[in-house]
């Protein structure tokens, strides 16, 4: 936000431009870097498997 700050405060256009053009690139990647993080954390569906073991005497299982 600094940069477009300083963007419309520049006397030169092609000054302006650049740092416009920085600020875009800069809030891309930090977007980036947030759908990346979220991706890499995992929100998919998790399960979970019970499976029951009955032993009887003698060490059998059924």
């Amino acid at each position: 936000m600094r940069y477009i700050t300083k963007a419309n405060l520049a006397e030169e256009p092609i000054h302006s431009v650049r740092l416009t053009n920085v600020a875009v690139r800069l809030m891309d990647t930090f977007q980036k870097a947030l759908l990346t993080m979220k991706r890499l954390r995992g929100t998919g569906e998790r399960r979970i498997t019970i499976q029951h073991v009955n032993v009887t005497q003698g060490g059998a299982r059924q």
